[in-house]
């Protein structure tokens, strides 16, 4: 019953994120080709700022306040005023700071674009997304942040039409920010939650002190995320920024889709306490996730060439080779979500800080080495090497927490199909890249009904069996 309830929620919260990332991206793809590589490294950049603050301005409250809620949905309205209140006020300070911080330290096409990015924290603060996905009711967190991209995006390609225009870009994001946070708040009075703000620091400190290690951990986790872009563009320049922006879209998709797994997961672990049903639901997770992102990242390393130019232009060719590299990175990201869902369902928050800890010592001396001889491929090869050390010891940490691994015999017939549509790709790349794309993925899907992953039966969907 759980599986099939992290599997509903996954279906709501995952396909709502997959949409809201393919509106994203083409965004992405259109700045790309309207800005030019310079201008677009640009707004990688301040983007990649923005992201610590992103996560200063959440509080951890997207995981803790989500668990509490998961614990008792009866906590929704008590804690959800006094939250809110506080998140405002801490993200009115942190656009505050950023803002003028960017003003004084960057170059002043740099400085106005993070500026402008600045204000959108106070969205964030105002995000009542945490208690939609406690509640388990992910349905409407998805529709919002459709919406919410919906705007962007159109934004961006109504008024976006030269790099001159590269100011549009912040504020379309909050513009988009601001709906979604207006339009989870205003469906929360369906959900029976009274959000009344009020200043309630007997309520907020607890909460705080359980937070801190999962923002702090966060921190250090987008260091691991972003360290080598912004290593990049300090030792190189801009339009190489732009080039490896361009390569890491897909990475960023894959890690967004896990992140809203992770989602779905926690509130169901959380519920089934320490019971046997705990451990069989994660490691059915795990095995469910491994079949979804190998026919991706095969997928993605020999398609690659006739992607990024089709999605790019031939201007980012240099992307290629080191999205071959960072592909490689999608399925350690995904498979690290199930454990760290773990360990937050039995408040080990702690664990994530040693987690992030260790991968940005390893992610920053890496890229110090690296970037500065190998440039782009450099970033690559240390993002590789830094996601499996995370994910390695992720596995150790819940397995310490009494989570175990699945059985190897939940994965082979993935890995069989996975192979067979590599060879299927290999042969057929050279007809373009819909003739190899289409054929390699009904391959995979094929191999996995003939060995009975895939199970058809009449009357209802098929079903999934790793």
């Amino acid at each position: 019953m759980s599986e099939r309830v992290v599997t509903r929620n996954f279906l709501t919260i995952g396909s709502g994120e997959v949409v809201a990332r393919v509106l994203s991206f083409i965004a992405s793809v259109y700045l790309a080709r309207v800005l030019g590589a310079e201008v677009y490294g640009a707004i990688a950049f301040a983007m990649a700022i923005l992201l610590y603050f992103n996560r200063a301005a959440d509080g951890g409250l997207d995981l803790i306040g989500m668990r509490e809620v998961a614990r008792n949905h009866a906590e929704a309205s008590r804690i959800a005023g006094p939250l809110i209140a506080f998140r405002l006020a801490a993200s009115a300070l942190l656009t505050l700071l950023l803002a003028a911080g960017a003003l004084v330290w960057l170059p002043r096409r740099d400085a106005l674009v993070l500026a402008l990015f600045a204000v959108t924290l106070v969205p964030i603060g105002a995000s009542t997304r945490w208690i939609h996905l406690g509640l388990e009711k992910s349905k409407l967190a998805a529709i919002s942040r459709v919406i919410g991209e919906l705007l962007g995006l159109a934004l961006i390609l109504l008024l976006v039409r030269s790099p001159d225009d590269f100011l549009t870009v912040p504020l379309a994001n909050l513009a988009a920010g601001s709906l979604t946070a207006a339009l989870l708040a205003w469906w929360l009075r369906g959900l029976g939650v009274h959000l009344t703000l009020r200043w309630d620091w007997a309520v907020v400190r607890p909460l705080l002190l359980r937070s801190y290690p999962v923002v702090l951990a966060a921190l250090l986790g987008l260091l691991v995320f972003n360290s080598d872009l912004i290593m990049l563009r300090v030792f190189r320049d801009a339009r190489t920024a732009g080039y490896y922006a361009a390569a890491y879209t897909p990475v960023s998709l894959a890690i967004a889709v896990g992140q809203a797994y992770r989602m779905s997961l926690l509130p169901a672990l959380t519920r089934l306490g320490t019971s046997g049903g705990q451990h069989e639901l994660y490691q059915t997770a795990l095995a469910h996730v491994f079949a979804a992102v190998v026919p991706a990242v095969i997928g993605g390393c020999i398609l690659a060439p006739l992607v990024v130019p089709l999605v790019f232009g031939e201007q980012y060719m240099p992307a290629v080779a080191v999205l071959q590299v960072l592909i490689w990175a999608i399925p350690l990201s995904q498979l690290k979500e199930a454990p760290v869902a773990a360990l937050v369902s039995h408040a080990l928050e702690h664990r994530l800080l040693h987690l992030n800890a260790m991968g940005t010592v390893v992610s920053i001396a890496m890229n110090l080495v690296l970037i500065p001889r190998y440039g782009m491929m450099g970033a690559a090869i240390t993002t590789l090497v830094t996601e499996g050390a995370r994910t390695a010891l992720a596995f150790v940490f819940a397995h310490g927490a009494g989570f175990p691994l699945p059985a190897g015999r939940r994965f082979w017939r993935v890995a069989v199909a996975g192979v067979a549509m590599a060879g299927l790709l290999i042969v057929l790349r050279r007809h373009g890249l819909w003739a190899a794309a289409i054929p390699g993925i009904l391959g995979y899907l094929t191999v996995l009904v003939a060995l009975g992953a895939i199970r058809i039966q009449r009357g209802r969907w098929p079903s999934l069996r790793v």
